[in-house]
């Protein structure tokens, strides 16, 4: 493998209370729920993550959590810019409960200066992805330069954040929305260093006998998206 590509995992914590309840849940530090760490233990034992030297990790608890259940044996590096979305006064509430507001059609429209009050626009929140997520990938291409070991390392944080990532590096193109993925799952790409990062290679993660060999496609995905999330609006 070209030490300017490298096998990344990217996983979604696992269940929270707040997940259950369709509410959005942003930088409020909330635990994994009971359902969580017992769905996390299933998929484990349905499905192989493989063998992880190094997870790069929101710093909020639930990620933290799922994490240490997932790769005990490996690096923990926490990375602040991989914190979920700020959602400001959204915090809490269900789409339901928001629908009527013109401050949330806006955000949800992904228009780029829209946000939740007290909270961030769409346009920082991708800039502030985009930006992590290439310095994590050129600083792991660097730090295996100079070996012949492939990277093998992994991304634990947020449903909004691998959703994100996802629509902005990820071939076929595809809104966020349609990248969602269920708690304690997500993809394995090949990042690709070139003039701009691209994943290519993408597989269903953890892979298990029923996704093994298959490849996602967004536009088939049918996982029920429960709150909303915007995908930025090019002016």
């Amino acid at each position: 493998m070209n030490h300017r590509e490298v096998r990344l995992h990217l996983v979604r914590h696992g269940r929270t209370a707040s997940n259950a309840a369709g509410t959005y849940t942003g930088m409020r530090d909330v635990d994994l729920s009971e359902e969580g760490l017992e769905g996390l233990e299933q998929l484990m034992t349905t499905g192989d993550y493989g063998m992880v030297t190094k997870v790069f990790v929101s710093p909020l608890k639930r990620c933290q959590q799922t994490a240490e259940k997932l790769f005990p044996n490996a690096e923990k590096v926490v990375v602040e810019g991989l914190i979920e979305y700020n959602f400001g006064e959204y915090e809490g509430h269900t789409s339901k409960e928001l629908a009527k507001r013109q401050d949330y059609l806006d955000w949800t429209a992904g228009l780029p200066e829209a946000a939740p009050p007290k909270g961030e626009t769409n346009q920082a929140f991708n800039d502030r992805i985009r930006q992590t997520v290439e310095d994590l990938i050129k600083q792991i291409a660097a730090e295996t330069a100079q070996t012949t070991d492939t990277a093998n390392v992994a991304i634990v944080s947020h449903g909004g954040v691998i959703m994100t990532i996802m629509s902005m590096f990820a071939e076929p193109k595809a809104t966020a929305t349609d990248w969602f993925m269920v708690n304690g799952t997500g993809y394995t790409v090949t990042a690709v260093l070139e003039d701009e990062l691209r994943f290519t290679d993408i597989a269903f993660y953890p892979e298990t006998e029923e996704n093994r060999g298959k490849t996602p496609n967004p536009l088939e995905l049918k996982n029920f998206l429960p709150t909303p999330f915007p995908t930025l609006k090019k002016e």
